[in-house]
């Protein structure tokens, strides 16, 4: 049996270069929701589909190399965080809590692939806006 539970990928993390273009692709074409990205950063766009799956676009510079990564939401998110330090894997980032109150760790797996584990989103309210561009910032109080 297995030590950690998944229960759905959350989502996927993908390389943008730029940001016009990729919004045509993905909230045009695609038709991906933009929602408020529950991490700081403007090189962020968080998108979802109407199932709740979303894709992380990830401003990247044209001379780097994609830092793509999958997340999995997980049953139990602390027994998952044992089961993979208990397993000898090295918690490369995290662990951490969102804006939402979602919490998530990284780690790499054998093959040297990018993985982060979380809870759900949307644990509780973040207060985070999204403009039409995919800029998030804090609700003006």
């Amino acid at each position: 049996m297995a030590k950690i539970k998944i229960n759905t990928i959350h989502h996927q993390s993908m390389p943008m270069r730029n940001r016009a273009r990729a919004l045509v692709f993905w909230k045009d074409l695609l038709g991906l929701e933009v929602i408020p990205a529950q991490e700081a950063g403007d090189g962020l766009i968080w998108m979802q589909a109407t199932d709740g799956t979303m894709i992380h676009l990830v401003q990247r510079p044209p001379d780097d190399k994609p830092n793509i990564h999958t997340a999995f939401e997980v049953d139990d998110f602390d027994e998952a965080l044992d089961a993979m330090t208990e397993a000898g894997y090295e918690i490369i980032k995290g662990p951490i809590e969102r804006e939402d109150g979602q919490r998530a760790f990284y780690v790499y797996d054998p093959e040297g692939n990018r993985l982060e584990f979380a809870t759900k989103s949307g644990l509780k309210p973040s207060g985070r806006v999204v403009d039409k561009m995919g800029f998030t910032r804090d609700a003006e109080t």
